[in-house]
């Protein structure tokens, strides 16, 4: 149940996504996810939204060194890969937020987060508006 709830979000928050690019963009997204290396870190982050994703722990993954991959992910996707990650978590998080009944604290926590201020700061950084209101885009 939960893993499919998990593929669930996935999807909806890659539909909101996609839903705000241009086709340039599309053909980069769908690029990367061919891409063996940058579509295996693509994926793992959006298998674990709350991991604690560096740029070292991300090009270990891909087995390339920082540099070569912070390029190769900024080139393939882009944006750079820690801009992504933040990207993805608050994405996930307003998709989990309107569609769950999960509190912030519990979503905060999902995305990695320790502290409820912390993400809740981030994710109006992120998206323009606090978590609590992403309730009412249901």
């Amino acid at each position: 149940m939960i893993n499919l709830l998990a593929n669930l979000l996935v999807i909806e928050g890659i539909r909101a996504w996609l839903d705000g690019q241009d086709d340039e963009s599309l053909r980069q997204w769908f690029g990367a996810l061919r891409d063996p290396q940058i579509g295996r870190v693509l994926m793992a982050l959006h298998n674990e939204p709350g991991g604690h994703w560096t740029v070292e722990r991300m090009a270990r993954l891909a087995s390339m060194s920082k540099s070569s991959f912070h390029q190769a992910f900024k080139s393939t996707v882009g944006v750079t890969p820690l801009k992504y990650v933040l990207y993805w978590k608050m994405h996930f998080a307003a998709s989990r937020l309107s569609t769950t009944k999960d509190s912030v604290a519990e979503v905060a926590t999902a995305c990695g987060y320790d502290s409820e201020s912390a993400f809740s700061r981030a994710f109006r950084r992120e998206l323009g508006y606090a978590p609590r209101e992403a309730r009412a885009l249901r």
